[in-house]
């Protein structure tokens, strides 16, 4: 694996509270049959569900995880088009704390580019 990277979206739990959010990834990768990707959702500490949903190609349909641990990818996606697909992350977050959580991305290889248009949604619920 190439390790994690940062797709740029993130917002700052406040302490206590609980929020769900919604983030909206169109990406592309440039490396096609041969490398897989899968996304997550980051945070240094608190309770986190998550629903990740990942396209291998613009037609393909979705592959469904859910994930509860930091860092914690949904399955690795064979890529299979170097054209723009989308990943969409919907989940819960709390802790007691100040926390950032941020959307991140993991790749075998090859460059993997959030699009113009990526965006998430933290809404706070309590």
């Amino acid at each position: 694996s190439a390790g994690f990277g940062d797709v740029g979206l993130s917002f700052v739990a406040q302490p206590g509270a609980r929020y769900k959010f919604e983030a909206i990834i169109p990406f592309s990768h440039s490396a096609s049959s041969t490398n897989t990707h899968s996304f997550s959702v980051a945070f240094s500490a608190g309770t986190c569900y998550a629903l990740i949903e990942q396209q291998a190609a613009p037609t393909t349909v979705f592959a469904i995880d859910t994930v509860s641990t930091t860092d914690a990818t949904g399955s690795a996606v064979t890529t299979t088009s170097t054209s723009a697909k989308m990943c969409r992350i919907t989940g819960t977050f709390t802790h007691s704390s100040a926390v950032t959580v941020a959307m991140r991305f993991a790749t075998s290889g090859g460059t993997l580019t959030a699009l113009a248009g990526a965006n998430l949604t933290a809404t706070r619920l309590a």
